[in-house]
């Protein structure tokens, strides 16, 4: 279990970092952090609730779930700041990236998730597994992104979004 829970920090960590980078600021990074962890724990909770063991199947469906899920936050993030500085109007901004990324977002999960469905009718246990958990990690990572995210963005207001373009240019972005 520890060495589950370190790879799951590992990857975090990881991600955090790229994200940070990507979106030029930490904040960005953390926000995303928000989002996959709500998926994370949805998704560790399902294992618990559906009383599957969480082996090395399961860490592995736990590590490319973040890693995967972790695309959609980034994008949303990255599109709402493009939004927001063609608008200036946070709910326009985050209407258009619905439209536009959030369709996407969902289109790209429901498609990676029928790719691993395949999955439930093999023979092999650990297969059935991964077509039952890495589309549910995938669909919660999605509707997280797109709920969840929007949310804290309207709550917290993150000047790495917020901030006009000129203003970003000047500070580094």
């Amino acid at each position: 279990m520890k060495g589950k829970v370190l790879n799951i920090a590992v990857v975090f960590g990881v991600i955090f970092t790229i994200a940070s980078v990507l979106l030029r600021t930490p904040v960005g990074g953390r926000l995303r952090h928000r989002a996959l962890a709500m998926a994370l724990i949805v998704n560790l909770g399902l294992f618990s609730w559906l009383r599957v063991a969480f082996d090395m199947t399961g860490a592995s469906i736990v590590a490319t779930g973040v890693s995967i899920g972790a695309d959609y936050a980034i994008y949303a993030l990255y599109r709402l700041r493009e939004e927001y500085r063609n608008r200036a109007s946070l709910d326009e901004a985050l209407r258009a990236m619905m439209e536009t990324t959030g369709r996407a977002v969902l289109f790209v999960a429901l498609a990676i998730s029928a790719g691993f469905a395949v999955y439930l009718i093999s023979d092999f246990y650990a297969f059935r597994i991964l077509g039952v958990f890495m589309p549910l990690t995938m669909l919660t990572s999605a509707l997280t992104a797109l709920t969840l995210l929007p949310a804290l963005v309207l709550l917290l207001r993150p000047r790495f979004i917020t901030r006009p373009a000129a203003a970003a240019g000047k500070a580094g972005r």
